[in-house]
């Protein structure tokens, strides 16, 4: 198949997927459901099927200049009544899903383009410089696959966390899959990290992913519900607006942060404005820094444990003591120590009277 045919079908399917859910007249289907059904087969033939309806549907935003930081609904530029757009790409970032188990070569005229992997071990982080002049830092225990092509410029995080330098080329957005998450950018600096809790302690927070945009700006796509909590920089007071829809686009500016956690099987959008600091704090691994703010002890733990071999866990009566502190190095010794002295913490050694396993142990404290 040619690209222009490829662009027809893809136009073709744009139309159907954009048609009114109460219309049962389209023909050839009998109802939304067959017609669903039949979207999903087709944009899984192939990873070239999901990009071309992506660009079509980039296409159909610059020509409507929909305002990006609305929903996808009748208010974004759908005619009365109808309610087709958010399903549109709904289902598209659904077939992503299955996509991104795909390794289909894509044709790059007389050249087979394949994903290229790449990946950190505990502690290490690693600095990619992309063809095109964009860069990825991979943090520590970090996993992503890249493709690049003519026409496409795309990166899976699989896990971990990756800070993303783009330039921009408006030929080619370049797009970020996460765990169900889109995010295309044209050109800017932003960071991604995907949140695995660890099974292995609670107290650690949702799974989530988490986007901070420090230059430019960064469109969002989740099937989720958005909570969206703005707050003014001189009074520092927080609004907060939900807006229960079954999905969202958003555009993510400089200075925002986007966060999606998973809880009860629901992903949840919550966007909200950071301080300088914040960003920064937000990035200071790249330095080889941690931060810490307001974190419980559990979660610290599970920062730590992100780039140390020697693994930690908390005793629950002090896993929600909320901590903070800068540690210039990930050295679990470092935080050991410090917590030890400003919060009354015993470090119990890995098989140890008290402490059968073979990571070392956070307890309170026994009195003296």
């Amino acid at each position: 198949m040619t690209d222009q045919q490829l662009s027809e079908e893809a136009a073709e399917w744009f139309l159907h997927m954009s048609s009114p859910e109460e219309d049962q007249r389209e023909v050839p289907y009998a109802d939304t459901s067959a017609r669903d059904a039949a979207f999903l087969e087709w944009c899984s033939r192939s990873p070239e099927h999901l990009r071309a309806f992506l660009d079509i549907c980039e296409i159909d935003h610059c020509a409507q200049r929909m305002d990006l930081q609305l929903d996808l609904s009748v208010q974004a530029g759908s005619p009365p009544g109808t309610r087709g757009r958010p399903v549109v790409i709904k289902l598209a970032l659904a077939a992503s899903v299955v996509l991104a188990a795909f390794t289909v070569p894509v044709p790059d005229e007389s050249v087979q383009a394949s994903p290229r992997p790449y990946s950190t071990a505990i502690g290490e982080r690693q600095t990619i410089n992309l063809e095109d002049g964009s860069s990825i830092t991979l943090n520590t225990r970090s996993r992503v696959s890249v493709l690049f092509g003519p026409k496409q410029r795309e990166v899976r995080l699989l896990a971990g966390e990756v800070f993303f330098h783009v330039l921009h080329d408006p030929e080619r957005p370049f797009r970020v899959f996460s765990n169900g998450i889109l995010l295309e950018d044209m050109g800017t600096d932003f960071n991604v990290y995907n949140h695995r809790p660890s099974p292995d302690q609670m107290g650690t927070g949702p799974a989530s992913v988490r986007v901070s945009v420090l230059n430019g700006s960064v469109r969002l796509y989740c099937s989720c519900l958005s909570n969206q909590t703005t707050a003014s920089l001189d009074s520092g007071v927080a609004t907060l607006s939900s807006k229960p829809s079954p999905f969202v686009s958003d555009l993510l500016v400089a200075g925002q942060e986007g966060e999606i956690t998973h809880i009860n099987g629901v992903d949840r959008l919550q966007i909200q404005r950071l301080s300088q600091d914040d960003l920064l704090d937000a990035t200071a691994w790249r330095n080889g820094e941690i931060i810490l703010n307001k974190m419980t002890l559990a979660q610290a733990v599970e920062e730590f444990n992100r780039y140390n071999l020697q693994q930690m866990t908390v005793a629950p009566e002090i896993a929600r003591l909320v901590v903070g502190g800068r540690f210039d190095n990930p050295d679990y010794r470092n935080f050991v120590a410090a917590v030890s002295f400003q919060y009354h913490v015993q470090a119990l050694p890995p098989h140890s009277a008290g402490n059968p396993s073979p990571a070392l142990r956070l307890v309170q404290q026994t009195p003296p």
